[in-house]
């Protein structure tokens, strides 16, 4: 039978253009969430299931890619039990239009057999970076992640 572990959100932003944060220089990964869920007494297949949002607004002119990435560590207290692993990362791309644009972008995804341990914790950090100067992390950014064993 499937048992929920835990559950938490990182909420970096609520509202809409509550934030600006340039995504400067192009291609380098911005930390915008960290979610830290406790793993007691697991059994069976430990797994996570995630959801990241986070806005973007852009000049006018070319394509741009806004790529978010999601690491894995598991840890005990302040000790890492294991080194940091990628375990999803999608790019997605958009035209832009010819005035300045906000573009909300949302992935969702999961991991999968998490070589979790007793009373340990499993530890997310979500990144977003961008192709292009002048993009603009203006909110809201959100991080919601669930663990569950079988």
């Amino acid at each position: 039978m499937t048992r929920l572990l835990d559950a938490r959100t990182s909420q970096n932003s609520s509202f809409a253009r509550s934030l600006a944060i340039p995504l400067l220089p192009p291609s380098q990964e911005a930390l915008f969430a960290v979610v830290g869920l406790n793993c007691l007494d697991p059994s069976g297949i430990v797994r996570a299931e995630f959801t990241a949002s986070v806005s973007i607004q852009y000049e006018p002119g070319g394509l741009r890619d806004v790529t978010i990435s999601v690491y894995r560590q598991l840890v005990r207290g302040n000790a890492a039990l294991s080194g940091t692993v990628l375990v999803y990362t999608a790019t997605l791309s958009e035209p832009t239009l010819v005035d300045a644009s906000v573009r909300v972008f949302t992935v969702s995804g999961n991991d999968y057999d998490i070589p979790a341990e007793e009373n340990s914790a499993v530890k997310y950090t979500v990144y977003v970076s961008g192709n292009a100067t002048g993009m603009v992390r203006v909110g809201p950014e959100s991080f919601s992640a669930s663990l569950y064993c079988d």
